[in-house]
């Protein structure tokens, strides 16, 4: 990671690693602005402003991600009798709304 990488940012070609590490080395440049008593330029606020949005996107589809295929586990473990009721109730649904008794 670079500093003519935080300069040039492209977040689309960097994965989330990649991102975090950009981001924590931008927060570090920041940081020694504001020891010296110097205002960050403008490009450096951009910058961690830009990643923290695309890390927190990312994070985001990481977590769905993850939410789904825990989802479709918990499917997977139902017992047959479960199974049953549900395609039951279903089926109980579908009668009331074609109106068959």
């Amino acid at each position: 990671m670079s500093l003519a990488q935080l300069k040039n940012l492209n977040v689309d070609r960097m994965d989330v690693d990649e991102a975090i590490s950009l981001a924590t080395m931008a927060r570090a440049y920041a940081n020694g602005y504001e020891h010296y008593g110097v205002s960050p330029p403008a490009w450096l606020t951009g910058a961690i402003e830009t990643l923290d949005v695309e890390i927190n996107r990312r994070r985001r589809d990481i977590l769905q991600s993850r939410k789904r295929e825990l989802e479709a586990n918990l499917t997977q473990l139902r017992t047959r009798q479960e199974q049953r009721a549900d395609a039951e109730a279903e089926l109980a649904r579908l009668n009331d709304a074609l109106g068959v008794k």
